[in-house]
């Protein structure tokens, strides 16, 4: 396997070009100052990252307290916390 360095720079200002090359299968690694500091490598067809995933339960918000103007959010958070 080959590894290709790129530079942060390069990463940064051609990012579509940059991850159409990982998604073809190449082995990028991202240098900052010639220093590697990640991999960028191609997810396998297999993997979870790949497939969506439903929801496994429902949000109701409407039972989530009302935040009222001028109350301080410690008092908002507490009150969620409570019924948990």
């Amino acid at each position: 396997m080959t590894i290709t360095q790129i530079s942060q720079r390069e990463m940064r200002n051609d990012s579509g070009a940059v991850l159409r090359r990982v998604e073809a299968g190449e082995v990028l690694e991202v240098t900052r100052r010639g220093v590697p500091v990640a991999r960028l490598v191609p997810l396998s067809d297999d993997s979870d990252l790949r497939r969506v995933k439903p929801a496994t339960r429902s949000i109701n918000y409407a039972d989530f307290p009302r935040v009222l103007p001028g109350e301080p959010s410690e008092v908002t958070l507490a009150a969620i916390r409570d019924d948990r």
